[in-house]
């Protein structure tokens, strides 16, 4: 009879700790929903194989899992990335679109990762990380990508670009054109497989310019190929 007493007794106790310990957890959710939450079921958002040149966009959806109103404060992205839309505030059990645009330019052959951090006012979450990540293809092979004409005035300063397209994304130079002429002068030749952009620097005087030698394509993946010109002309 004891021993069945003592067993009823440890049973009572259990129950009471374990009602006690519920109660503390169903207060820590209360407490939560008193908050804003921001949660982000799909923080980073990987890519498929993209050419260089083109923007890769995505849509961030953040969620409002608290009981007051989410505020996002501000957003910070890495070079080369920018921010298209997102909205100021997302209601309790609301959710809103962080619309995000990433340059691909300059990163042929590379694999490429851009952080987004967006600023709440979750006291639990004030900085909530996103990523942009995925492999960029090259759309030709330039060489070298960016002409310098360096040199001295009354000197023949010329440089050669090298451009061959990649079997993935066959294509023809249809035009060509650049800003600022009265700084340079500049031929395209077609040899076999491949295209030789010739630039000849035309300034007479010191000078330093930064020109853009654009390339138009029968493509439809790159429509355009820009080719930067930097110009340093120096006295004797």
């Amino acid at each position: 009879m004891k021993n069945n007493y003592i067993i009823i007794l440890a049973i009572c106790v259990y129950f009471f700790f374990s009602s006690a310990f519920a109660g503390e957890k169903v207060s820590g959710r209360q407490s939560d929903s008193a908050s804003a939450t921001a949660f982000a079921a799909e923080p980073t958002y990987k890519f498929e194989p993209f050419v260089e040149g083109k923007e890769v966009s995505h849509a961030f959806v953040i969620k409002n899992t608290g009981g007051k109103p989410l505020v996002i404060q501000n957003i910070k992205t890495s070079c080369g990335c920018t921010t298209a839309d997102y909205p100021k505030e997302i209601p309790p059990g609301g959710e809103g679109k962080v619309v995000i645009n990433v340059d691909t330019t300059g990163f042929g052959g590379q694999i490429i990762s851009k952080n987004i951090t967006v600023y709440t006012n979750d006291s639990n979450n004030e900085n909530l990380t996103l990523r942009v990540t995925g492999p960029v293809e090259k759309f030709a092979n330039i060489e070298p990508g960016i002409v310098r004409l360096k040199g001295v005035i009354g000197e023949d300063i010329r440089k050669s670009v090298t451009i061959v397209p990649f079997k993935k994304y066959p294509f023809k130079i249809t035009e060509s054109d650049a800003k600022n002429v009265g700084n340079i002068r500049f031929d395209i030749e077609r040899r076999a497989d491949r295209y030789l952009l010739t630039v000849v620097n035309l300034a007479k005087t010191k000078t330093r310019y930064l020109d853009i030698i654009t390339l138009k394509t029968d493509s439809p993946v790159k429509p355009e190929i820009n080719i930067k010109v930097f110009g340093d002309i120096s006295e004797k």
